[in-house]
């Protein structure tokens, strides 16, 4: 008799929850895919995919499929792909299937990264090395991020991945006969958010193995090209020092708008270690160091170069000013009410500023304000519609609150400037220069080198 109640209990439980949730044909998972934080030479980039309907068709007693393409044999019982009985056929059933080939690439290379991958006149670069080249480049990439989308939404569509879901609704149901409906919607709620977090991953480790050769052929060239660069800079006794280093980084965190030990903290979250980093930008310092040596007494820009350099840009590129900034950080998910208070806090600011020396004594007494001295800036380069307010603004004046991507953002023009302008234009004209030759001389240095690949 026991048995019984317990047993219509679920079953009433189960008419309400599929009355709810399957006789609509709709659910709903809430994802979101955000790429890991941006560092300097790297665009910040965060996008989601918010609120996707997955359409649920009527229960049918078809046996669930349990073919290599799948969401079932995919994801397995945990998530993840499961190995075939015999080894023909795993070999065949990685030959048949993409995802799998490239899920056994990425084994066999982590079963070997630690090894020498190649000598550079007798300097190792290590698998391990590329590796860490790799994820870095990937952290980077808008293909990556576009193939993870597509195929999240492609993942969602499949008729294994409705049927997974009433597997677990079933579940919830039986495991909670006592609980309220309302409660067991919420623990339903909760696996869901779960199962939808596997189904992210999934997709993403599937596009970041797809994309993994070619990703791992760049960075094994990127790491060539730096170690024969830091050795033309060992050469001539041109290494950037620690400190150079370590100040760049430092610098290269601040235009992030981040604490160094966050910035650090987000490239160790992506799986790039600080080392990794700090070895790129130690071999751009260098390589810098090595062409202004050997190179700069062969740069010559002429006044007239600079001139017709302005003249092919647009009216205002002769127009340099030097700008600050106060940033208003806004949370990624805000209402109306939350913008309307920071923009408020931006108007108190803007009545309280007398001149550029207090701006940034004046973002301290603000929560969540960033100060940012931007220096000398080409009126191009600052977005609209501040680049048409900051025309008519006087020197010395802060422009009314603007809101952004960033946050709701105070601009300051300190001070107009015709001259540097030109400055700037040859600075420019004169890196193109650097880089022409810096491209020419390193591939004297790969031509004279001996390069052995492992």
């Amino acid at each position: 008799m026991i048995l019984s109640s317990k047993y219509n209990l679920i079953s009433a439980q189960k008419k309400k929850l599929y009355s709810l949730y399957f006789l609509q044909h709709l659910v709903v998972i809430t994802m979101c895919f955000c790429a890991p934080v941006s560092f300097g030479f790297v665009y910040a980039q965060e996008s989601g995919i918010h609120g996707l309907i997955v359409s649920i068709p009527p229960s049918s007693s078809k046996k669930l499929s349990t073919s290599p393409g799948s969401a079932s044999s995919s994801l397995g019982a945990s998530g993840s792909i499961p190995v075939a009985s015999s080894r023909e056929t795993n070999k065949q059933s990685i030959q048949s299937d993409p995802e799998m080939r490239s899920d056994y690439t990425m084994k066999m290379y982590e079963r070997q990264k630690h090894g020498v991958a190649v000598l550079i006149n007798d300097e190792p670069i290590t698998h391990h090395e590329i590796d860490q080249r790799t994820r870095f480049i990937s952290m980077n990439s808008k293909r990556l991020r576009t193939q993870a989308q597509d195929r999240f939404k492609a993942l969602i569509k499949r008729k294994s991945t409705t049927q997974k879901l009433r597997r677990i609704l079933n579940k919830v149901i039986e495991a909670h006969p006592e609980k309220s409906r309302d409660q067991v919607l919420a623990i339903f709620d909760t696996r869901k958010q779960s199962f939808a977090k596997q189904l992210q991953q999934q997709a993403l480790s599937s596009a970041r193995a797809s994309l993994f050769p070619a990703q791992q052929k760049r960075a094994q060239k990127e790491l060539i090209e730096e170690r024969l660069q830091m050795q033309e800079a060992k050469r001539l006794n041109l290494l950037a020092s620690p400190k150079e280093v370590n100040r760049a980084i430092a610098g290269v965190a601040e235009r992030n708008e981040l604490p160094l030990k966050q910035f650090l903290a987000n490239l160790k979250k992506s799986g790039v270690d600080a080392q990794t980093f700090k070895d790129k930008i130690k071999a751009q310092l260098s390589w810098g160091r090595v062409l202004r040596r050997r190179f700069s007494r062969t740069i010559s820009i002429s006044m007239a170069e600079v001139e017709q350099q302005i003249a092919k840009s647009s009216k205002n590129v002769n127009t340099s000013l030097r700008v600050q900034k106060i940033t208003l950080k806004l949370p990624s998910k805000f209402s109306q009410n939350t913008l309307a208070i920071r923009l408020r806090e931006g108007e108190r600011l803007r009545a309280r500023f007398n001149d550029c020396r207090s701006t940034k004594l004046l973002a301290k007494n603000v929560q969540e304000a960033v100060f940012q001295d931007l220096g000398q800036v080409l009126i191009n380069d600052i977005p609209e519609p501040a680049r048409s307010l900051m025309m008519q603004a006087r020197n010395g004046e802060m422009l009314p609150p603007l809101t952004q991507k960033d946050g709701v953002v105070l601009y300051v023009l300190c001070q107009r400037n015709t001259v540097a302008v030109k400055d700037k234009v040859k600075s420019e004209l004169q890196r193109r220069e650097f880089n022409i030759i810096g491209r020419k001389h390193l591939a004297d240095l790969k031509r004279d080198a001996h390069i052995e690949y492992r």
